[in-house]
């Protein structure tokens, strides 16, 4: 749940970004509000994220299962893709 809620930290500071809610369960849900989620998605790195539907909107979706995962690296390629929208 430690990297869950630090990327939502992070998140919740990008003006472009909007957060679905706080992750409860180590899945944080967001999509970009300055372009499509699909062009989005196709800027990050395979297999960082992946996709879900609410509300019939397409949204990213990070789960937290990986110990090993880098998190600041994953929280600064989602910045660099919210950068290239301004």
């Amino acid at each position: 749940m430690l990297m869950a809620d630090k990327l939502a930290t992070e998140l919740s500071k990008e003006d472009n970004i909007r957060l679905w809610a706080k992750p409860k369960t180590g899945i944080t849900v967001f999509r970009p509000l300055t372009c499509s989620t699909k062009d989005f998605y196709q800027r990050l790195p395979e297999g960082m994220l992946s996709t879900c539907i609410l509300q019939n909107k397409t949204w990213l979706r990070s789960v937290s299962a990986n110990p090993l995962a880098d998190i600041e690296k994953i929280i600064s390629n989602i910045q660099k893709s919210c950068q290239l929208n301004i």
